[in-house]
């Protein structure tokens, strides 16, 4: 058994390091990365059916006028499924890449 540990562990003294420097390094995220949701109230007509097809009951639709709506985003209770991106017909929701979603506070979580 130390026989077929010791090359291993002697090969890898001498080569570079697997991990990534996360908090002092930018890490790269792939292509269609499911981050961060992000609205655009501007778009939003109030039909709700985002709000009926979220599995983790992370949206809320306040109305402001007659045609004026504005989404109400926890993104604590987020699990980045891309569901209410796919079902909005006009497309109010995008996916950011921005990962690093940690907080101290619930309330900083919630997105107007």
């Amino acid at each position: 058994m130390l026989g077929a540990l010791l090359p291993e562990s002697i090969k890898r003294l001498f080569t570079k390091p697997m991990t990534n420097l996360f908090p002092f390094e930018p890490f790269p995220t792939p292509d269609n990365y499911r981050g961060k949701l992000i609205a655009d109230n501007d778009l939003c007509i109030g039909c709700n059916i985002c709000i009926r097809d979220c599995p983790a009951q992370a949206l809320e639709c306040v109305k402001l006028g007659e045609k004026k709506f504005k989404m109400v985003i926890y993104l604590d209770r987020c699990v980045q499924c891309a569901q209410c991106v796919e079902s909005c017909p006009k497309k109010v929701y995008r996916m950011d890449a921005e990962h690093d979603l940690s907080s101290y506070s619930r309330e900083s979580l919630k997105v107007e």
